[in-house]
Order: C-alpha cells, then structure tokens, then sequence
C-alpha cells in the first residue's frame, strides 16, 4: 500500500491536485452565484482560486501567504468553502515532507473555530489508505488542525485501526523484500502519527476504541522481521492503551518477568520474546511518571527498581546480536536516567536500596557496551555510564570502588578510555589525577594505537585543560611529556591535534614550548616549528612589519632558529617553517620585506624536489600565498608605494624565475612546479602586464611562449598537459597575436608539427598532438593559405602524399566550410596519388601507411576543430596518435592495417554523428572508397 502522492517532488512549491477534484472544483467555482458584494474582490478571489488549481503556476506561495494575510476578508466569502477543499487536498495528495505542507499550515493556523465542521467533513472525505495517515499527521502540526482530530477522535482512531490490521495482512501475506519493506515504513508512519494522536487527547476517552487498536498492535508486535523503530512505537502504544485499564499495568509486567500469564490477560497472545520484553521495558520507562515507576508492587517492589532492574541484570547475553545489544543499551541508558531523576526528585528508599544491591553488575553490563564493536551501542552506553556516575555523586557512595574498576581495566580496552572521558567531565577528576600518577604517560603511549588514538586524545586533553594553573608542575606533568611524545612520534597527528588544542586556550603556552626546545636537537626543533604554525594559523604571530628587535621574528620567534629550519634537510620540517611564514587566519594579510625574502629563497631552494606529497603541500602555500598577496598588495596601490614595489618586483622575479626553469635541461620537478606556479599566478594575479595590478612585468613575449612549447616535448604528460593549458589561456593568445613576429611563429609551428606528426616515432606524434590542438585553439584565419590551396594541391601531387597533412592542417585551421571542401580534396588528391603511383612500396613508408595517415590526422583535426567552431565533437588528435602508433606495430607485427583502417573510419562516423553528422559522412563515404580500392591493389 503506497502513497497516493501527485506530487512526490518535495522542492516544487506547487499544489498538485487529482484531474478529477480539480475539474469537481472547477465546476463549483464556475457555477456559484455571482456575489452581490464588492465584485473586485470577489474577482480577486475567484483568481486566486484559479491560480491554486493551476498546476503549472509557480504562484502558489504568493497566494497562500496573501490568502493568509488577508483572512478575514476571504474567509466571508461564498466561496471560501472551495478554498478549504483545495488546501485539504494538498495536504492529502502532496507529498509528505512536501515544501507547499508548511505554507499550507500556516493558513490553517489562523483558521476560526466556525471553520471546524467544514474541514472536519472535508477531512472525513478523505480518510483512505496511507495519505488519511498523512494528513492526520500534517493537521496535528497546527492547533486548528488538532482540534479537528479531537472532535473525530473516534473515526480517526477507527480508520487507524482498520488500516493498521490491512497492513498487517499484507505484510503477512507478501513475500517480495521490497513491498515488506515499504508496508514497514507505512507501519512505522502510523504508530508515529498515533502517538501524536494521545498527545492530544484523553486516554480515558477512547475506551470502545481501545481494544480494536489493542488487538491491531498486539498483531503487529507478533511479527517477524518488523524493524526496532517499528517495535518501540507499537510498544509505546501497548502501554499508552493499557495503562488506563484494570490491571492493565499488572499484565506488562508479568509479561516482562516471563511469569505465566493469567487466561484472562489481554496479552495472552502477545508472543513472550527477549525482543518484545526489552521493548516493553523500555516503553513503561518513557511513558511512566515517577510516582507510577516508584509505586511498589506486591512481590516485586517498585517497577524501576524490582521489576525492570532485574530483567535488565539478567539481559547481557542481548549483547551477542546487535538488534538485541541496541536494546539492552537503550533499556540500560534508560533506567540510568530514570533512576537518578527518581532519587534526585524524591527520596526513594527502597529504589536506593535496590541501586546499591545491583551496582557492580550495573557496572559490569556498561562497561560490555562500551566495547561493543557497533558505534550506537557505544554511544548509548557512554550515556549510561555517565548516569551512573551522577548517581554515584548524588549518593555520596564510594568513589574508590568506580575508580578502582576504570583503572585497572587493560590498557588496550576502548572501554576504558570512553569511562575516563566520562569521569574527566565531572568533579571526579581531582581523585582521578591523584589515584593514578602514570596516568598522562600511558595516555601518550596508548595513543600510538590508531584504534585507539581518539578516545584518548580526548581523555588527555581533558585532564589537561581542566587544570588552569600553569605551575611548572603543571608543565612537568602534561606539557613536557606531550612535547616528548611529539618528538618521539613526528607523523603522529594525535599529538599534533592536542598542541594545537592547548595553544587555542592558552596561547602563552608558546613561550614554554619555546623554552622546552632551547635544546640543540633537530627533533625538538620541528615541535617548536609545529607550535609555531599552530600559533600562526590561529592567529597568534600575525606580521606587523620588521620586528623591532633586529633578532625577533614578529617580536617572538628567533630568527636564526626560523631560518635554520627553512634549510633544515627534513622535508616536513622545511614545509611547516614555511608554512609559519605563508600562514594566516586573514584572507589579506601583508608580508614584510624580510618575509618576502624567505620566500623568494625557499622556493629557488626547493623547486627539485621527487616528493610527491612534498610538491602537493608546497603548492598549496604557494597558493595561499599569492592570494593574501594579492588581496592585501591591490588595495595598497596609490596608498604605499613602498609595499606595493617589493610585491612587484617579487612577482616580477616569480614569474622570470619559472619561465627561466623550463628549460630543456630541467628536470621534471623542476618543470612541473614551475608549470603549477604559472598557472597559480594566471589565477591570482594575472600574468598578463597590468598597471593597476601586481603585475607590471614585461617577461611575457614570444621567448616565454616558446619556452612553454618545449614542454610538449617533455617526457611525462601531466607537464605537457600544463603547458597546453597556459597556452591557451587568454594572456598567452594576446600576447602571440599582438607581437609582430607572432604570424611567422604560427607559421613555423604549423610546418614543424606538420612534419612531427609524419614521424615514425611516438614521442613526435604526441607532441604533434599538442601542438595542433594548441594551434587549432588559436583559430588564426589566413586568407593567403585560403587563396593557394590550388598551388599547395599540385606541390603535393609532385612531392608525394605524405605532404597532405599540412594541407589538411591548413585547411582545418579556417572555419566549418572546411568541412564540405575536405570532401572533394581528400578525394581528388587520393586518386591523382593512386594514378602516379605514389602508395608503392618504393615511397619509403610501409604498405598503407601513407592512405591510413592522412585519414588519421584529418580525422583527428576536424574532431578539433568541431569542438571550437560547431560547439560538438571530441578530441581527436590525441587517439589519431594512438591509432597511427598501433597500426605501425601492426604493420611491423604482421597484422592487417586494412582492419584497422576500417576501424578508424567507422569511429570517424561514429564520433561526428549530431550536429556535425555531415562531415562524418563525408569522411566516411571518402574512407569506403579508398579502402576499396587498396584492397583491390593488394596492398594490404
């Protein structure tokens, strides 16, 4: 039984109402009686009305709230019984967390009393299925809606009786996962809504109702599979109905200690799991008040302390399956909770006495959910724990004895350490410190273990701050041995995480951390450097200029010791002393010429560099870097020549420094920091020259573009990739089409990739690649190419077939008519070929080689081009490479290069279908025509 939803998106601020009620209201609307009122207002009724039943209006918001606004005014209107329609409907067809829901409840809100009866019918209309629970469930949100519950208190409790047993059934008869998944939803839906139900109403009221819901929920609770939250719901309800009958109570708990039950119990049918005990147990605990928990049974005390007590001492083996184990820690956070607000609130002797009697075992049982391997086991028994403990406090009982148990616990229990998280949150501490005198030294070595390393940072940092004199005993006790542990363990972050905690409450605390590394050792040195990058990202050093003292670093710090770790041979200690320098809580911040200096030195230092990780963080710096640079640089011009020419010259420096460390001897570290630079600085500051801007440089020009080319014939692609990426950035373009000699370079660059991409190696091809999807991306337009096509024809026919590619380059390189004239020029010049016999073996190229070639690059050029002139296609030219490379190990290994022409001409169709579906038939028909005829040649 699903939804009958019309509406099931939930971010549409729509009213979606049934065809059939929107034509019924229709209907109404056009056949009311004209009003004999202001007829502008009842024309702006009739409108809004119009507009509600529109589905494919977006004003339904705006009519809500001025419907809302204007209550009165609309509400004596004849046809505001029709507008009630409308807004109960969507609270019954949309769906039901639906954004119109809470719009609509704003109106009902404000609805008068003289509107109850009309809602309430139009309410009763609609009590069907699952979307009569929905709308039950949205009018309790409102208290006109609630007070339509209460008057139909006995048709509602009816329908949901009706409905629970249908489902029920369905689950009982259906077999599919999915459809008994959703009947448990339903099921989960209704209980939910029913306990909202009683919450409005007296239970004493719906005594002939009772039993059928009685019966319906005992059913439910006897079903197999039927979710934990299904199964507190119903329990709930169970308790909620029986409570206000004649031994009511009295049934639940001979039915929770698995006494036999009487023939006469209305839960004689109610099957006797662990399951359900724990359920009921949990459900008198949540539904009870205090004076009915501690009200004393007959034989078995009071019902927190002798009936439930007892079965939960007796309920551990729950913690062998999970469902069970969630229970038991519920059950036992519960009770917890209950017993220390019964013994805060009254004085409960005889609960006191039952406490006491069942401490240890209580214990035990909390201490087995703390190690639960289920995270919300764990948790849930953490607020158990730390009931217990306020219970302890409250009664003054011995704390030794709880001490005592936590302590002498393995160190390498998880338990332990979520215990002590707990103690250490409350006056126990002090006793806790003085009980154990090696505690902070197996904190720290504990907290080497993974698995463990959480818990007890946060037992440590606990204890730690909670004692805020800063005595020297103090810093023998915790801060000593943290930094010790720190430079015992430099990768682990645990202690890294508590420092940086300390320093974020005490910041002085640096000044320990300072004295504590005076030490002439690297270990201690990269502590004190981690301290100060802490400090530095919080806030705490931020630049003020040169430092007064000649010696301090921002009046703190020495700066031999800072420099000594910018050259430290540690790579990690290098970056954080760094990092202290880059760092800032500040998106703009100011760096002082001294500052500027260090960074000009460590990045001339450190540009080589086979580390990975190293390279990646070292980036990010960079990064962080140019942006306060720049957002703290910009505002300056005008206002301090002084700042804004050091940041100048050093990005002037910058850029020279990288542009110079692409050269062909670099490395490939060297070339891909230089290359990340680049492009870092393109995104922050500009590369282009700008004299309202950082950058005033004139190193971008034609030498800068040709460094950036070489890179395409850099061994590793990622290198090659970046370079492709600067080159085709706006500033690069500008600066190639606005130099005089830019066409002559083009020019060289079309003839030099043009003659690589007929190279027998694979790096030429690669790098052809590259340069023509750069050239291509340029979109030069040159007429005079245009003009001798004819003559560029003819040299190809004399010079050989293989000088076709540049023609094709060329003729690419214009615009989409290049597309229809490729046809006719592939074609010819292939036959005019054919006839001079120029695909013989004697052309020095191996058989097919020269016909596979040109179908490969104008394939992979048009596929270019598409994606700039047509606005569709792929990138082409990197697989035409790899084509080209597969069929020379074809050829070499024997294989069939006629297949794999074939190949590339049917994902040549293939890759130019759409838009540009003409050119790849062009291709195609071209590609079958030849084939043909070299496979009549012989020559494959």
């Amino acid at each position: 039984m699903e939804n009958v939803n019309i509406s099931p998106l939930k971010k549409e601020p729509v009213i979606c109402l049934p065809a059939h009620v929107v034509e019924n209201v229709s209907g109404k609307l056009n056949g009311s009686p004209t009003s004999n009122g202001n007829k502008c207002e009842a024309d702006d009724f009739i409108n809004c009305i119009n507009e509600l039943l529109n589905p494919l209006s977006r004003k339904h918001l705006d009519i809500l709230k001025k419907i809302t606004q204007n209550l009165t005014k609309y509400a004596s209107s004849d046809l505001w019984p029709l507008l009630l329609e409308i807004v109960v409907g969507g609270l019954y067809y949309c769906h039901s967390n639906h954004n119109i829901k809470s719009s609509i409840n704003g109106l009902i809100r404000k609805l008068p009393d003289a509107d109850l009866a009309t809602v309430s019918s139009l309410m009763l209309e609609k009590m069907f299925e699952m979307n009569g629970v929905e709308l039950v469930a949205a009018l309790l949100q409102s208290d006109f809606g609630s007070k339509v519950i209460v008057q139909n208190i006995t048709f509602v409790l009816s329908f949901f009786a009706t409905l629970l047993n249908h489902l029920y059934t369905e689950v009982h008869c259906s077999k599919l996962t999915t459809e008994i998944a959703k009947l448990h939803a339903n099921i989960h839906s209704l209980s939910r809504t029913l306990l909202s139900v009683f919450k409005q109403i007296e239970m004493t009221s719906i005594e002939e109702q009772s039993h059928q819901l009685l019966n319906s929920i005992i059913s439910v609770l006897n079903l197999k599979g039927i979710p934990l939250e299904v199964l507190g719901n119903c329990s709930k309800i169970l308790v909620l109905l029986l409570r206000q009958q004649e031994n009511g109570i009295k049934c639940i708990i001979e039915k929770i200690t698995a006494e036999e039950d009487h023939i006469h119990s209305v839960l004689v049918s109610l099957e006797n799991t662990v399951s359900i005990r724990l359920n009921l147990s949990i459900a008198l605990l949540t539904s009870l008040e205090m004076r009915e928990l501690l009200g004393e049974q007959q034989l078995n005390g009071t019902i927190l302390g002798g009936v439930i007590l007892p079965f939960l001492l007796n309920s551990s083996d729950g913690f062998n399956e999970t469902g069970l184990a969630l229970l038991t820690a519920r059950l036992m956070e519960q009770w917890q909770r209950k017993c220390y607000e019964c013994l805060a609130t009254h004085q409960a002797t005889s609960l006191q006495v039952e406490w006491n009697r069942a401490r240890d075992r209580l214990l035990e049982l909390i201490l087995n959910g703390l190690e639960h391997q289920v995270d919300v086991v764990r948790h849930t028994s953490k607020e158990a724990f730390h009931y217990n403990v306020k219970i302890y406090l409250l009664l003054q009982s011995d704390v030794s004895r709880i001490l005592s148990t936590i302590l002498g616990m393995s160190r390498f229990k998880k338990s332990k350490y979520m215990a002590l998280a707990c103690l250490a949150k409350t006056e126990l501490i002090s006793f806790l410190i003085s009980a154990e005198h090696n505690l902070v030294e197996e904190l720290l070595h504990v907290a080497t273990d993974v698995d463990l390393s959480s818990q007890v940072r946060e037992v440590f940092n606990l204890l730690m701050s909670k004692n805020t004199e800063h005595t020297d005993e103090w810093m023998r006790r915790w801060l000593y041995p943290l930094l010790s542990a720190i430079e015992k363990h430099p990768n682990g972050q645990s202690f890294e995480s508590s420092l940086v905690d300390l320093l974020k409450q005490y910041p002085k605390t640096i000044y320990n951390v300072e004295i504590w590394c005076q030490v002439d050792r690297s270990s201690r040195l990269a502590v004190y450097i981690t301290a100060l990058l802490a400090c530095r990202k919080l806030g705490f050093l931020s630049t003020n200029g040169d430092a007064p003292d000649e010696n301090l670093w921002n009046s703190l710090v020495n700066m031999d010791v800072l420099e000594q770790a910018l050259e430290h041979k540690d790579e990690k200690l290098r970056l954080n002393a760094f990092g202290v320098i880059v760092e800032g809580p500040k998106t703009s911040q100011l760096y002082s010429q001294l500052e500027m200096k260090w960074v000009r030195q460590f990045i001339s230092r450190n540009m080589v560099n086979h580390n990975a990780a190293f390279r990646q963080q070292f980036c990010s710096y960079v990064k962080k870097f140019l942006f306060k640079l720049r957002n703290g640089g910009v505002p300056l011009i005008g206002r301090n020549d002084t700042i804004v020419t050091y940041y100048r010259n050093f990005v002037s420096w910058f850029i020279n420094k990288c542009l110079k460390d692409l050269g062909p001897g670099s490395s490939f570290a060297r070339r891909f920091l230089s290359l990340q630079f680049l492009k870092l600085i393109q995104e922050t500051i500009g590369l282009e020259s700008n004299s309202k801007g950082l950058n005033i440089s004139s190193s971008l020009g034609l030498p800068a573009i040709s460094s950036l080319v070489d890179c395409f014939f850099d061994s590793y692609d990622v290198n090659k990739e970046l370079a492709l990426e600067l080159l085709q950035s706006p500033a690069m373009i500008t600066v190639i089409t606005q130099d005089p000699k830019g066409y002559e370079l083009i020019s060289f660059y079309w003839t030099s990739s043009s003659a690589l991409s007929q190279s027998l190696r694979s790096a030429d091809t690669v790098a052809a690649n590259f340069f023509f999807r750069w050239l291509i991306h340029l979109k030069f337009y040159r007429e005079e190419e245009v003009r001798s096509r004819s003559d560029l024809l003819r040299h190809a026919y004399a010079s050989g077939t293989h000088k076709l590619v540049p023609v094709l380059a060329r003729v690419a390189e214009e615009n989409f008519s290049a597309y229809l004239e490729l046809n006719a020029l592939v074609i010819e010049t292939t036959r005019s070929a054919t006839a001079a016999h120029l695909f013989d073996d004697t052309s020095g190229y191996p058989p097919g080689f020269v016909v596979f070639h040109p179908v490969e690059w104008a394939r992979g050029l048009l596929s270019d081009l598409a994606v700039h002139v047509v606005g569709h296609g792929i990138t082409g030219s990197t697989q035409s490479c790899v084509c080209k490379r597969s069929y020379q190990s074809g050829v070499a290994s024997g294989c069939d290069p006629m297949t794999k022409v074939v190949r590339v001409i049917v994902r040549v169709r293939v890759n130019f279908s759409g838009r540009s579906g003409s050119v790849g038939w062009i291709l195609f028909r071209w590609g079958i025509q030849e084939g043909w005829r070299i496979s009549l040649r012989g020559d494959s």
